[in-house]
């Protein structure tokens, strides 16, 4: 008899990736890379526009590069993509354009490019991360005028654009796996997780009220990737950790109001710059803190994983694998150009992964992603190369 899906998971699960070899190399940072859902496809993107389909059908053995796409209307790089739940399409954003976000082909003979009308006074104006929602027709986004957008890709027509946050919005994600989910979870530099019901938005609000506000980072949040379940939700922070969710533990919007304004602890501090100051001493007020870590008393997250280092670039974390490790872990990129993979319920490190570079923080892994059958790993770095 064969193993039981249990059995086969927790077989697999115990053989975690090891470190890799480079597969491809470009002349540019590569600043994200993805497994298509099915494991059939790879996407690269790298901070010259370049947008690198692979095929991954046979990703224990080999990548093979099967379409290049150059991003329109690229300005310092592209910050996000993500590939619609059919696959044929991707959507992907940039920096101070109007035409900041856009949408192309992934498939076909033939080549489409459509600039998605998500726009803001000024030429600052950046989209920092997208999702597709609304079953394959809407693309969600987060941008730097703390707006939350959302652009039916099929009418062509903005259907929701609200005040979301007090800062850039680094951060978007749908809360659950289903086809045509109503949740949507945003993650912003004024350290808040919000969670929103997409039923209760529209365009023409100039602010809305979220469901509920997630309290626990204490700098801004850099990335979010959901388990699946509308339950869970694990987050990336410049305050160097990352934590786990219970969005059943939302404090309502009032009652978060009402919460003392957390002082971020470094004010002066740019992460794009220099690593985070992380020692005993004093905020921008003058108060001292007694730990290396600024506390929040707030905290309600359910676990908190630390070892990484988020510098530089908005760093991302994922759950594992269900189908292969049952999520027993949760892996993230560093600055230190290493894979951090930590194990979910007890917060330890279980490995860390050179996976091919050269660990200085010109190699900052910037995007991880682990194959959803297979212990294939594939790192996305500011060393130009993508590792497996």
């Amino acid at each position: 008899a064969g193993l039981s899906s249990s059995e086969r998971v927790s077989a697999i699960s115990s053989h975690l990736p090891t470190d890799g070899r480079t597969v491809a190399r470009f002349q540019h940072r590569v600043y994200g890379g993805k497994f298509s859902a099915d494991g059939d496809l790879y996407v690269a993107t790298t901070q010259g526009g370049s947008i690198v389909v692979f095929d991954a059908t046979q990703a224990a053995r080999e990548l093979v590069p099967e379409r290049r796409i150059e991003a329109r209307n690229i300005r310092w790089t592209i910050t996000d993509f993500d590939m619609s739940p059919d696959r044929r399409f991707l959507a992907y954003s940039s920096i101070g354009s109007s035409s900041s976000a856009n949408v192309c082909n992934l498939t076909g003979d033939y080549e489409y490019h459509e600039k998605l009308g998500m726009h803001s006074p000024g030429a600052a104006f950046a989209v920092f991360c997208m999702r597709w929602g609304g079953g394959g027709q809407e693309v969600v986004a987060g941008c730097n005028d703390c707006k939350l957008r959302a652009y039916d890709v099929e009418h062509k027509t903005l259907t929701l654009e609200v005040k979301a946050h007090e800062d850039d919005i680094n951060a978007v994600s749908l809360a659950d796996d289903s086809f045509r989910s109503n949740v949507i979870v945003t993650g912003s530099d004024d350290a808040l997780i919000k969670v929103w019901d997409r039923r209760m938005l529209g365009v023409g609000r100039a602010s809305a009220a979220p469901q509920g506000v997630l309290h626990g980072h204490t700098e801004g949040v850099t990335y979010l990737s959901p388990k699946g379940d509308g339950r869970y939700m694990v987050s990336n922070s410049k305050d160097q950790s990352a934590k786990l969710w219970d969005l059943r533990l939302l404090r309502p919007p009032e009652a978060s109001d009402a919460l003392t304004p957390l002082p971020k602890r470094h004010r002066v501090w740019d992460y794009r710059r220099s690593e985070y100051p992380n020692v005993p001493g004093r905020d921008a007020s003058g108060q001292a803190w007694p730990s290396q870590h600024h506390v929040n008393p707030h905290d309600s997250s359910v676990m908190t994983y630390r070892g990484h280092k988020v510098h530089y670039t908005l760093i991302r974390c994922h759950f594992s694998p269900r189908e292969s490790t049952g999520q027993k872990y949760i892996y993230t990129g560093s600055a230190d150009g290493r894979v951090h993979i930590y194990d979910t319920l007890s917060g330890e490190i279980e490995a860390v992964l050179a996976h091919g570079h050269d660990c200085r923080d010109v190699a900052a892994v910037r995007d991880v992603s682990w194959h959803p059958w297979q212990p294939i790993l594939c790192t996305a770095a500011w060393d130009g190369r993508v590792s497996r």
